[in-house]
């Protein structure tokens, strides 16, 4: 890279940065439910069969 006449030199940078957070949701249709997890926890079970008053997991 040049700097100033007859001044060169050469630069390393490293820059981190997040765009945003890690969302998936994941569908089970035999047991008619979605797990959403966000970050690496579980944030959210939607859905699920009704047995005997219990739920399926």
């Amino acid at each position: 890279m040049k700097g100033a006449a007859d001044a060169y030199g050469t630069q390393e940078k490293t820059v981190r940065f997040t765009i945003g957070r890690r969302q998936v949701s994941a569908v089970d249709a035999a047991l008619h439910t979605m797990r959403v997890v966000r970050d690496s926890r579980t944030v959210r079970v939607v859905g699920g069969i009704l047995l005997a008053g219990r739920r399926r997991r």
